[in-house]
C-alpha cells in the first residue's frame, strides 16, 4: 500500500520489492491510498478479503479500523518511509527530522540565513511534518511555505515565493519534487542556480542528478 505511483520514489522502491519477491517465488500487488487513511484501510481489507498474505504500508499514521483488520487477519505487517524503534510494526525508514536538519545546516555553513522553506501538504503526511519539526527544533523562527507535490503546483508556489520574496538567498525544498519545482521557478524568472539563490531538496532522486543545474539532496 503506496500513497501514490506518480512519484519517482515510490516507483523505485516498488520495482526493488518486486524484484525480491519474485526470487522467493512470491507475487506483488499494489494499491495506492492518495494519503487518505479511510481509503488505506478500505484497499487493506480489500486486499486481506482476497488472500493477501502481508502487506507494505508507507509510514505510521493509520486509522483504528485499519489497525483492527490488521489484527483481525494476523498478517505480517511493515511499515516504511520512517524509522522508530518504539513503532508497534517494524519499521524500515530513516530519520525525516534529521534529514532536514542537515539540509539545513548545509546551507548555513555556506552562510545562507534568508532561507525559504518550501514543504508539501503537511495534514496528510506524517514524514513532512517530521521534518519541519525538526527544522523547527533547531531554528524555532523558521516559516514553511506548503504546496502540492506536483511539478505544478510546486512550481507554481516558487514563482510566487521568488516574486513575494526578495531577501530569500537560498530555498530547501522537503521534497526533491518540490526542488525540481524550484529550479524550474528560477530559470523562468531569471534568477540563476546557485548565484543568485541556492536550492537543495530531500529524497535524493536519480532523475535531481540530471537537472540544470544537477540539484543538491
Amino acid at each position: 500500500l503506496v500513497p501514490t505511483l506518480a512519484h519517482e520514489i515510490f516507483a523505485r522502491f516498488l520495482n526493488e520489492v518486486e524484484d525480491g519477491l519474485s526470487e522467493a517465488g512470491l507475487s506483488l500487488v499494489v494499491a495506492t491510498t492518495d494519503y487518505d487513511a479511510d481509503k488505506e484501510f478500505r484497499r487493506a481489507r480489500d486486499l486481506l478479503n482476497v488472500g493477501v498474505e502481508a502487506l507494505v504500508v508507507s509510514g505510521l499514521d493509520h486509522s483504528a479500523e485499519f489497525a483492527a483488520i490488521i489484527a483481525l487477519h494476523r498478517v505480517p505487517l511493515i511499515a516504511i518511509s520512517r524509522f522508530s524503534a518504539n513503532a508497534v510494526m517494524p519499521t524500515i525508514g530513516y530519520d525525516n527530522a534529521a534529514a532536514a536538519q542537515s539540509a539545513l545546516m548545509y546551507l548555513t555553513d555556506l552562510g545562507h540565513r534568508d532561507i525559504a522553506v518550501v514543504a508539501g501538504p503537511l495534514a496528510s503526511n506524517a514524514r513532512t511534518r517530521e521534518r519541519v519539526r525538526g527544522l523547527k527544533d533547531i531554528s524555532p523562527q523558521i516559516s514553511v511555505t506548503e504546496t502540492g507535490l506536483s511539478m505544478k503546483e510546486a512550481i507554481d508556489t516558487c514563482t510566487q515565493l521568488l516574486q513575494t520574496t526578495q531577501k530569500v538567498t537560498a530555498i530547501l525544498s522537503l521534497t526533491d519534487i518540490v526542488a525540481q519545482g524550484a529550479l524550474v521557478a528560477c530559470k523562468r524568472a531569471g534568477v540563476r542556480v546557485p548565484q543568485d539563490v541556492s536550492v537543495i531538496g530531500i529524497d535524493d532522486l536519480p532523475s535531481s542528478a540530471y537537472t540544470e543545474p544537477p540539484l543538491t539532496s
